[in-house]
């Protein structure tokens, strides 16, 4: 009886171990089966905005090696690129209310000819063949053969693009305080600065007349001293950088041509992140790509017009002629100095973001990630607030800018970006 229980017991034991490993095979197929039960085919809204994240980080790639790149011109390819897409694909709303595949080719070809329009004319010699291997691979996944016809978005691009013209001046200028001229010792000296008459430009939406910037340490006891103050506190700061500091201040600089893109492409930058990892319906999401390319150009036609108007100097001159005569900046742009043209930008983007996104959660900017040459490791915020307030200060700490000019350049961008997202129909 004993070898008999003993048989029995080796058997049940074999059976035991038979009947866990088919269990572990069954549940490792079934575990696999989900997962592969999990991977859904794209929605539109998945399809079209990866058409949209292409085109756009193109963009960058573009503007980094554009020899034109400067900050006005970058707002006015920007705006020109987005507002021609918008008005193509609000033509044809109904394609993108019912999802049709023709609706996805319709959004690449108006990117291809709005991208070919911008760069045509320009010394980038990688630049056609970077937008039709873009054009020709998205056509490809895209599994249709319908197409709108060259000559329709080519249409709707030459009426967009003339409100970009160069020579297209306003005879209005944006209002001063009655009886202000600068003091003649404190003004830029620089004759040779940048774009001196892009202020005078026609502004798309904004109107010149809703907002009154008023002119620095125009409210202070002694003009001279509050300058002296200001660009003393510039100086001290520049001896006392700690390693974030440096960071920030590198971190948002932005204006190396051929190295980094420019302070416009960094917010493109920033939404095609943000985008990528909170999708908007795709029409939100062209919309809001228009409005951050209208208010950043009107915002440097804004700007611009002050900072010649008031052409305050820069830190760098004062501090030589009057504290240091040794001591440098960590760049040196060559324009006036009030309002910051970085804190404009910020303040007109983050306000455009704030507006289509979610406020109040946390904010990553990779926008240099694998850069080597400075300090680019990725930044974390607690919301654009945050993003665009340091991107202002950034200025101050490599010695470019006054804190006034930071203070000054976000309120104007705010108001600008404000007054767009609210009149931009």
């Amino acid at each position: 009886m004993s070898a008999f229980l003993t048989k029995y017991k080796n058997s049940l034991g074999g059976i035991f171990k038979i009947l866990v490993i088919v269990g572990l095979l069954i549940s490792v197929f079934l575990t696999t089966y989900r997962r592969s039960e999990v991977k859904k085919e794209p929605s539109f809204d998945d399809k079209a905005t990866e058409i949209l994240l292409d085109w756009y980080n193109l963009y960058l790639q573009l503007e980094r090696v554009d020899k034109n790149a400067v900050p006005p011109y970058a707002a006015r390819n920007l705006a020109q690129i987005s507002l021609g897409v918008y008005e193509v694909l609000q033509e044809h709303q109904h394609l993108f209310d019912e999802s049709s595949p023709q609706a996805l080719r319709l959004l690449n070809h108006a990117f291809y000819l709005s991208m070919n329009t911008m760069y045509d004319r320009k010394s980038i010699g990688s630049a056609a063949s970077w937008i039709n291997s873009l054009y020709q691979s998205t056509n490809r996944k895209l599994h249709t053969k319908a197409y709108y016809n060259d000559q329709y978005v080519m249409h709707i691009l030459d009426e967009t693009e003339g409100r970009f013209r160069r020579d297209t001046l306003d005879s209005d200028t944006m209002p001063l305080l009655p009886g202000y001229k600068p003091e003649s010792k404190f003004i830029y000296s620089n004759h040779t600065g940048m774009l001196p008459a892009w202020g005078k430009n026609k502004t798309i939406v904004y109107d010149k007349r809703s907002f009154l910037l008023e002119p620095p340490y125009i409210r202070a006891a002694n003009f001279e001293k509050a300058l002296y103050d200001d660009a003393l506190s510039v100086y001290v700061q520049s001896k006392k950088l700690s390693y974030e500091d440096k960071w920030i201040g590198d971190f948002w600089s932005d204006e190396t041509i051929g190295l980094t893109f420019t302070p416009i492409g960094r917010w493109v930058s920033i939404a095609n992140q943000t985008l990528a990892s909170e999708p908007l319906p795709i029409l939100q999401a062209v919309r809001m790509y228009r409005d951050l390319g209208v208010a950043l150009y009107d915002a440097t036609i804004v700007g611009w017009n002050f900072k010649y108007q008031y052409n305050l100097m820069r830190p760098e001159q004062f501090i030589r002629q009057n504290i240091d005569s040794t001591w440098q900046p960590r760049y040196r742009p060559n324009f006036p100095s009030y309002p910051s043209a970085h804190s404009v930008i910020a303040g007109t983007a983050g306000t455009v973001l704030e507006h289509y996104f979610k406020k109040d959660i946390k904010r990553v900017d990779d926008s240099h990630q694998k850069r080597l040459e400075f300090y680019s490791e990725k930044r974390v915020y607690d919301n654009f607030e945050d993003m665009y307030k340091e991107c202002a200060y950034s200025r101050f700490l490599v010695g470019v800018h006054y804190l006034t000019d930071c203070e000054a350049g976000l309120n104007l961008g705010i108001a600008v970006a404000n007054y767009v997202i609210k009149n931009g129909d």
